[in-house]
């Protein structure tokens, strides 16, 4: 996990790239928590964070601001 934080501390990667990564590792978090143990999902779940407190522009995946007009639709 050392190897990972550090090729993805890069400010040279994409915002895109990034923002894929957590939301894929969120979903597999998520669908299948139960196989990990609470300290393993603590630990995604805090990784997670780091990213985004290094890649500012991910901070969207977590507070997105919708309109009325958005809400209405779903």
């Amino acid at each position: 996990m050392r190897l990972l934080d550090l090729s993805l501390r890069s400010a040279a990667l994409s915002t895109k790239l990034i923002a894929s990564f957590i939301k894929r590792l969120g979903r597999i978090v998520v669908s299948f928590g139960a196989c990990f143990t609470p300290q393993d999902i603590m630990f995604i779940l805090s990784f997670i964070a780091n990213l985004i407190k290094r890649h500012p522009r991910c901070n969207k995946l977590v507070s997105r601001k919708t309109t009325d007009k958005q809400l209405r639709t779903i």
